[in-house]
């Protein structure tokens, strides 16, 4: 049944589990929107191919991948813009977590500057010489 069921929407309503376009669904506006349910984007005959965006929070099963043909010096690839407003601390753009949630670093940025940040473990280094007369080598150093 198609039809108004109230002042603000029109209604598809049907008896069936769900409903099957043959055509492609276009929409002028840009949004497709749930009412009241995480949105869940399924391609049919793959258990891997969705995409569940939630409230604040998008989910992929697939990893993420940005391809680009085209190469310029006035745009990268990837893109990340924080539209926040700040002149003072560094604003965290990308965390880098493992399975558990423990962060295990991540990148920032403020007006003026890109910050990164990891944990550096000292077991893992190899080659590792302690310096010398470290502070005398820095005294030497006459900048210009």
């Amino acid at each position: 049944m198609l039809g108004a069921q109230n002042s603000s929407h029109a209604h598809f309503t049907t008896d069936r589990s769900s409903f099957y376009f043959s055509k492609e669904v276009q929409v002028n506006t840009g949004i497709i929107r749930s009412y009241d349910e995480d949105l869940n984007l399924n391609r049919a005959g793959s258990s891997t191919a969705r995409l569940r965006v939630t409230s604040g929070t998008t989910y992929s099963d697939q990893l993420f991948s940005v391809e680009n043909t085209t190469s310029t010096t006035s745009s990268g690839i990837v893109r990340l813009k924080s539209l926040t407003a700040s002149s003072g601390p560094f604003i965290r753009v990308v965390d880098f977590i493992r399975s558990n949630n423990q962060l295990r670093g991540y990148i920032a940025l403020n007006p003026y500057a890109v910050q990164y940040s990891t944990s550096s473990d000292y077991r893992l280094k190899r080659n590792v010489t302690p310096m010398e007369n470290s502070i005398d080598r820095i005294k030497l150093l006459k900048p210009s």
